[in-house]
């Protein structure tokens, strides 16, 4: 005797934050849905965004923020569901919000809150979920996809692809979206960690691990600056990170990709030309040449770090205090945030985000090409591309 096949609207891969709420805003239209989920629970991602404290969005959504090559492939995305409209969501759902300059933050601080409020709604509004079961393959029909699992068939009118990507550790983040999409006939741009730390090969890196101090970090791919960014910068034993190091592994891991010849150059003194740089230094060097003519600087163990490798030569402190150059082996999947890379954006319709190739079939999130800095863009570019791939989806 054949299977049951299980009958709804709309199928969504993947309960993440892009698929909750496309869930949710399609079953606001009284569609039927089922979201599979590859975890035993929901949203588990978003738990570990901002260091468990959810930077959720950003009032400063621009074409800076994000990496395509067109950005009108996500500017009308925002256009349809903006930072606005995902304020507006979550104090409809009781969240209220904590604004930090241009970040937003649950008022809670806690992750937890955003994801409990997505979780609620969307049961609320009767989404159905299948928890930890594999999808072995999906066949096209003149109405809609079969998605083949461990039991029954679904049949669905719409699908969408709201995997996520494949660049941290977090269970669920796998790539299976990138494989779907690819079984569909889509191309996919190669899936890279970003946002994340940059991997170096220098063992005296272990003599200043732990160090935080302010830099300016300036990202260099065939000898061209390609990003500047100013904030905090952090040394590990194996490496460098800080966000302002996350916004530069985006280009670093493209280039290691690409077999192009890339660096990062650390400045540890932003405020100060090199010529103001060397007007200070020289005074502090001119009668003292220990390292005591240092200090107050930078932290203590950076300071040592710099004197053992310039013995107070002016020179050569100048160059290291503006120009510290290293060269990553590798952006550290392990701490990435994000994926760049993912399903190529030429072959989405711009105003939908459904396929060119199958009607009917939606991407939204981390699964598609499209990667923010470091501020809730990404957050909200999860909730933008949601709702529109659910609403579009609906509609059908």
């Amino acid at each position: 005797m054949g299977k049951n096949i299980l009958e709804y609207d709309i199928c969504i891969i993947g309960g993440g934050a892009s698929g909750l709420m496309a869930a949710i805003t399609a079953a606001k239209t009284g569609a039927s849905v089922l979201v599979f989920e590859t975890n035993s629970d929901l949203a588990h991602k978003i738990l570990a965004t901002g260091n468990g404290r959810c930077n959720f969005t950003n009032s400063n959504i621009n074409s800076a923020a994000y990496h395509n090559y067109n950005y009108e492939y996500v500017e009308g995305v925002f256009a349809q569901f903006g930072y606005e409209d995902t304020l507006k969501f979550f104090l409809e759902e009781n969240v209220l919000w904590d604004k930090r300059g241009e970040l937003y933050y649950p008022r809670s601080n806690e992750a937890s809150t955003i994801r409990e409020a997505l979780v609620k709604r969307a049961t609320d509004l009767k989404v159905e979920f299948i928890y930890e079961r594999k999808i072995k393959s999906f066949h096209t029909t003149s109405s809609g996809f079969i998605i083949d699992q461990d039991i029954n068939p679904v049949h669905c009118k719409s699908l969408i692809i709201a995997t996520g990507g494949n660049a941290s550790k977090i269970p669920g983040s796998n790539g299976d979206g990138f494989y779907y999409a690819s079984l569909l006939g889509h191309n996919v741009i190669s899936p890279l960690p970003a946002l994340g730390k940059l991997i170096i090969s220098d063992k005296s890196l272990t003599k200043v691990s732990g160090v935080r101090t302010k830099a300016r970090v300036n990202t260099y791919v065939e000898g061209q600056l390609i990003e500047s960014h100013e904030g905090e910068l952090q040394f590990s034993e194996d490496g460098i990170s800080g966000i302002v190091v996350f916004q530069a592994s985006r280009c670093i891991s493209r280039a290691i990709n690409e077999g192009k010849k890339q660096w990062v150059e650390c400045d540890f003194l932003p405020e100060y030309t090199d010529e103001e740089a060397r007007g200070m230094l020289q005074s502090r060097l001119q009668n003292d040449k220990s390292i005591d003519a240092l200090k107050g600087i930078v932290p203590e163990k950076l300071t040592r770090y710099i004197y053992n490798k310039s013995q107070g030569e002016l020179e050569i402190c100048v160059k290291i205090f503006k120009h510290m150059t290293f060269v990553p082996v590798r952006v550290d999947d392990k701490t990435a945030q994000v994926t760049t890379g993912g399903v190529d954006m030429t072959e989405i319709h711009m105003s939908s985000l459904e396929s060119k190739i199958h009607p009917g079939l939606y991407f939204a999130g981390e699964v598609l090409d499209v990667d923010g800095i470091c501020g809730g863009y990404n957050l909200q570019w999860a909730w933008s591309s949601g709702y529109v791939a659910g609403r579009h989806a609906s509609e059908r």
